[in-house]
């Protein structure tokens, strides 16, 4: 039987392994691996029209010629 002297180390063990364990999985979820494909995209790579009735000969147009980043600080006071 563990006298009320040892038991509180213990508890503070086990409670340290659950938070490691804890904090493993969240880095694992929030840091997801990035999985690394060789080579580059081209226009022969990109996959099919979707109604299939052209081939893609050249790149598709951009809808947009620029894009704006706005940052709203609401912070201050």
């Amino acid at each position: 039987m563990l006298s009320i002297v040892q038991q509180p180390p213990i508890l503070l063990c086990l409670l340290a392994i659950v938070q490691l364990v804890g904090l493993a999985i969240f880095a694992r979820g929030f840091f997801p691996y990035k999985i690394y494909l060789p080579g580059f995209a081209n226009v022969t790579s990109a996959p099919p029209w979707p109604d299939a009735s052209e081939t893609r000969t050249a790149l598709i147009e951009p809808e947009f010629d620029r894009l704006v980043f706005i940052v709203v600080d609401a912070l201050r006071k």
